[in-house]
């Protein structure tokens, strides 16, 4: 799993995914058996963001997205109502 590199090498990591209470229930026990954090998140849902991003994280070094959305076009034209 991505989040694993990262905390093996002695950084704090936040892992965040959507139906952590039950679709993804076990993946994210399984990070927190080895300490790594997770946030339920839904990268199309801008309040999911918002809180997934204040989830007591602090200030974020680096930051991988495994997740989004399919889009054609000029993405930097695309605005939260067109997702």
């Amino acid at each position: 799993m991505i989040p694993e590199t990262p905390f093996r090498g002695g950084h704090t990591v936040y892992a965040s995914m959507r139906g952590t209470p039950d679709k993804n229930r076990e993946a994210a026990e399984a990070l927190r058996k080895l300490g790594i954090n997770t946030v339920e998140l839904d990268v199309s849902d801008d309040a999911s963001v918002e809180a997934g991003v204040k989830a007591d994280a602090g200030k974020i070094d680096v930051l991988v997205n495994n997740a989004g959305i399919a889009s054609v076009g000029v993405t930097e034209a695309f605005t939260a109502e067109l997702r």
